[in-house]
């Protein structure tokens, strides 16, 4: 791992939701780290598109409200352009 583009790697975890519960696809990265007793940053690229999701604001409230109740995982948010004012509150309102 590093800044260097050529060395980007993706994992895949082969898993089969049962579901597409939103919530329960929210609470997988936390469910990870505490099985495996280990904490987990997530970088989500181009963060900004979250804006032409539909019903975008009410995704973005779900987001703060899931994520904000884990405590083994780190949310690191990265994008091209002006992140939308709610996800500003949200890493200000943070923990």
């Amino acid at each position: 791992m590093g800044t260097d583009p050529m060395t980007d790697f993706s994992i895949s975890l082969e898993m089969n939701p049962k579901s597409n519960d939103v919530d329960e696809i929210l609470q997988l990265p936390e469910k990870i780290a505490q099985k495996k007793g280990c904490n987990i940053v997530v970088c989500i690229d181009e963060f900004q598109q979250i804006a032409e999701f539909k019903d975008s604001k009410t995704f973005q409230k779900r987001l703060r409200t899931v994520w904000q109740l884990q405590k083994s995982v780190s949310y690191c948010l990265f994008g091209s352009k002006k992140l939308p004012k709610l996800l500003i509150i949200i890493a200000l309102d943070w923990r």
